[in-house]
């Protein structure tokens, strides 16, 4: 799982329980990390560190503190009075977000998580927004590559009889790593796709230099059919939680108002 799907996974979670064992966790990695803090200009990686797990203790409380609020408002401040079923009524027309927007928006993706959740086809997205990570990573560190072996004029990547690069083959274990979770046949939930799809995927992972097109077809067939299979967004645009994102997002209008 991705940091941002990680983040956005605490941010809508409704288990007080599960979010103050996550605290608990980071607050003693915290502990931890500052106990290696010397100030020196070499432990910038510690700091940094320490800056990303004080940010996830703030969204963890900031979420337990939502939670324990309730009363005249959900979590996230939308009055909780309000008959978001009437919204749903047929005629009415709802603002329609493109499923591109949807996993680009922080606050829509983080609604559409729960929805895909609560229909237990969770694993496509995460399987989407996983490999979006490694894609945009890959693409980073062979850019990097490229750009050292034009300075030292030698080859950045790995052929054949060479000694491995340890980039590149923590690339490759990434990847399989992602097939593993999600594609391969003790994957739980295995995501069901076309298996010659599947299987060039893996092809590619196990006899090639890692590529960052290497999960573009699939997950090109992933996008597709978060986009049309009727359960999926389709159903999403057709739920309350969808009525509930376009409150959010200052994009509903309640039929009540309309003038006649």
């Amino acid at each position: 799982m991705t940091s941002d799907v990680f983040l956005t996974a605490l941010r809508v979670t409704d288990s007080q329980e599960e979010l103050n064992a996550t605290r608990d966790m980071v607050s003693r990695e915290i502990a931890q990390l500052r106990s290696r803090d010397s100030g020196r200009e070499d432990d910038a990686s510690v700091k940094q560190q320490l800056s990303s797990l004080l940010y996830v203790r703030k969204v963890i409380e900031n979420r337990l503190h939502r939670l324990k609020e309730g009363a005249d408002s959900d979590s996230v401040d939308l009055p909780s009075h309000i008959d978001w079923n009437r919204l749903l009524t047929p005629g009415t027309k709802l603002f329609s977000l493109p499923l591109d927007v949807v996993l680009k928006n922080n606050i829509a993706l983080s609604y559409f998580i729960d929805y895909m959740s609560s229909i237990g086809a969770q694993a496509y997205l995460f399987f989407y927004l996983n490999v979006e990570g490694w894609r945009v990573s890959a693409e980073q560190q062979i850019s990097d590559m490229e750009l050292q072996k034009l300075k030292s004029g030698g080859d950045g990547r790995q052929s054949k009889g060479q000694i491995p690069n340890p980039t590149l083959e923590n690339m490759k274990e990434a990847a399989y790593s992602i097939y593993e979770q999600y594609l391969s046949e003790k994957a739980s939930p295995r995501l069901k796709l076309d298996e010659m799809v599947v299987k060039k995927l893996v092809f590619r992972i196990r006899s090639e230099i890692p590529n960052e097109t290497w999960f573009d077809e699939v997950q090109a067939t992933v996008y597709e059919k978060l986009q049309n299979e009727e359960r999926f967004l389709p159903g999403f645009r057709g739920s309350v939680s969808y009525v509930r994102l376009l409150a959010e997002l200052d994009l509903l209008k309640d039929p009540s108002s309309r003038s006649d």
